[in-house]
């Protein structure tokens, strides 16, 4: 609940700011969040790839 609020605190700010020094607002896209949200899942995967001693960066060799 503490996290919600947070955001919301924040994009608040974002909003209060914007309005109040005539700010404008780019919005990223899509694609920027999606990209983001790949590379936390990676970063999050490497930890537990080398406790299996797993290379997470090797790829598949062979036929399929």
């Amino acid at each position: 609940m503490q996290k919600l609020w947070q955001r919301r605190h924040v994009i608040n700010l974002l909003f209060d700011n914007a309005m109040r020094f005539c700010i404008d607002y780019k919005d990223p896209g899509a694609d920027h969040y999606e990209q983001q949200h790949q590379d936390r899942i990676i970063k999050q995967l490497h930890p537990r790839a080398a406790q299996f001693e797993l290379d997470p960066t090797a790829t598949k060799s062979g036929n399929r």
